[in-house]
């Protein structure tokens, strides 16, 4: 198993406009998943934990070993680190062998080359590459060439890993597997790994624990069970696949929004209203699409709004209304109660949730409106 070590970071960078300001650890031998919206900083955060980037304050350390220090001046460089770095484009040697290619790692780190060898052979077998270790990467599908950078990155027995999407040039019948093999051999190696996806999936399979990015801060971080099944930054409801909806607490329970003062109902399998809604609180409202209610006339009842429909797609068993915003909400209508009358762009309808099927809770950072995971 990989000798491993608790990775803490605490950095500041300035890129032109952009200001990175994280402080993350990452416990010995867990995964931790970044994610967040494009230009939110993941790879960059990435780049100053391998001592590719020099931050313009802070230090990165993994166990005692400090890696960055900006008041000494301490960068330690790349190849120094134990860090390795996988990213979607494989990146392997086109004149040398699958095998040679995992044998580099170990080679680099002084392992004899015949030893080297017999090691790149077992991770080979590991990755199911065994077959393939005499083929050069111009002989090897996209899948396979990932699955031998995989055994690359693990073989040179890195304290730390660092996955920047590796998936994301995989097609859809290749990326399950490769995924599956990833999350197998990361936990059987034991290596601390923190891995940057926009693929809920991945976090799922992968991680431990996710950090929400958004520019160039954590909104949010916990287990991921935790912040998927209740979302307070948009990203994070994005992946989630719910509604989010901002507000401020009231004194009675209710969340004042854009669409109104809405209620929080127990139902006997939560906290009550009064318990969920702080006053005078930036709240969130999480609801999710299928709790939302479409209809021509005005429904009884709280928890009403008048939208728009701004557009119309299929779905499992039914279809997909997304509402114009702010907030744009979405909508899941099963097959047996879509009416042709609002089944286009630009048709007035009337919403509604049920109090018992919206969740609340304290907002991340300074986000409103709503946010929806399409799919």
């Amino acid at each position: 198993m990989t000798m491993t070590a608790d990775l803490h970071a605490a950095v500041e960078l300035h890129l032109g406009s952009f200001h990175l300001d994280v402080d993350l650890e990452v416990p010995a031998g867990q995964v931790l998943a970044v994610v967040g919206p494009n230009g939110s900083g993941k790879s960059t955060l990435l780049h100053v934990l391998a001592g590719l980037l020099r931050p313009a304050r802070g230090t990165v350390r993994l166990g005692r070993h400090v890696l960055t220090d900006t008041t000494t001046g301490l960068l330690l460089p790349a190849r120094e680190r134990r860090i390795g770095l996988l990213s979607q484009d494989a990146a392997l040697f086109p004149h040398l062998s699958a095998l040679e290619n995992v044998a580099f790692g170990p080679r680099s780190t002084g392992t004899r080359p015949r030893a080297a060898r017999a090691l790149a052979q077992q991770w080979l077998e590991r990755v199911g590459m065994g077959a393939q270790a005499r083929h050069r990467p111009g002989r090897l599908s996209g899948g396979q060439q990932q699955r031998v950078a995989i055994a690359r990155a693990l073989a040179a027995a890195p304290e730390v890993l660092l996955l920047d999407e590796p998936l994301a040039a995989l097609d859809v019948q290749t990326a399950p597997q490769v995924r599956q093999l990833l999350a197998e051999q990361v936990r059987a190696s034991g290596t601390t790994t923190v891995l940057v996806s926009h693929d809920v999936l991945d976090a799922v399979v992968l991680a431990d624990h996710i950090a929400v990015l958004h520019e160039g801060q954590v909104a949010e971080h916990g287990p991921v069970a935790r912040v998927l099944g209740a979302p307070r930054s948009p990203f994070a409801a994005t992946m989630a696949g719910v509604n989010l909806l901002a507000g401020t607490g009231l004194e009675d329970g209710r969340v004042r929004t854009p669409l109104g003062d809405w209620q929080v109902s127990h139902d006997g399998a939560g906290p009550p209203a009064q318990a969920q809604v702080r006053p005078g609180q930036a709240m969130v409202l999480r609801i999710r699409p299928s709790a939302v209610v479409l209809g021509m006339e005005r429904p009884e009842g709280a928890n009403t709004a008048r939208t728009t429909v701004r557009w119309v797609e299929p779905a499992d068993g039914g279809v997909r209304v997304r509402l114009v915003g702010p907030p744009e909400l979405v909508a899941e209508v099963p097959a047996t109660e879509v009416d042709p009358a609002w089944l286009r762009s630009g048709a007035e309808v009337w919403v509604q949730v049920d109090p018992r099927r919206v969740l609340a809770g304290p907002a991340a950072g300074h986000e409103s409106g709503a946010v929806v995971v399409p799919g």
